[in-house]
């Protein structure tokens, strides 16, 4: 039973970093490099003029060049939020300190992501919320730039480290639990 249970566990973490990686795949097929090269160069503008913070802007063209994919976005975001909290919740729960890692650079992303999928709702009140973080979710979604690269490689080393240190930690007490069995 309670291996059954390490197995859920181990796919379930799998399918929360699978997911993500999988929608920004798609993304990127679908917006392709053109639609990318132009949506970078109007942030690349707005950015450069305006710090942290978008202020001066007329985001209308880089919101229509992404339109085929912006509810692929906001799925992305979510899934990625809803992930981090998931994964939080767990390592809260379970008290594991070899999810930690995993914890934290999933947490990154969620937080990213978060900040990504509020820019992009409150778009139609006030476009003010776009900033930075925002064109970093920007680059995770299509899967492009070093920082997504590095967030994506830090969380799946730190969930085969989680899956390594599990399955050695159950080894050795599968051992003592059979020294047991034999005194």
């Amino acid at each position: 039973m309670q291996q059954r249970k390490h197995i859920i566990r181990f796919l379930g973490f799998a399918l929360l970093i699978i997911v993500p990686i999988s929608l920004s795949i798609a993304i990127r097929k679908q917006l392709g490099e053109d639609a990318y090269l132009r949506a970078v160069k109007e942030m690349d503008y707005f950015f450069s003029r305006s710090g942290f913070w978008v202020k001066e802007y007329d985001l209308t063209f880089f919101l229509v060049t992404v339109a085929d994919v912006r509810k692929l976005f906001l799925l992305h975001s979510l899934i990625c939020s809803w992930g981090g909290a998931i994964l939080v919740c767990d390592a809260i729960e379970q008290k594991n300190r070899n999810m930690y890692p995993l914890v934290i650079f999933y947490s990154i992303l969620a937080f990213v992501s978060l900040n990504a999928f509020l820019s992009e709702i409150s778009f139609l009140v006030s476009p003010g919320f776009y900033n930075q973080l925002s064109r970093l979710a920007f680059n995770i979604h299509v899967l492009r730039g070093v920082g997504a690269y590095v967030i994506y490689i830090c969380i799946i080393l730190s969930y085969l480290y989680f899956v390594a240190s599990e399955l050695k930690q159950q080894k050795t007490t599968t051992a003592l639990t059979e020294n047991r069995n034999r005194i």
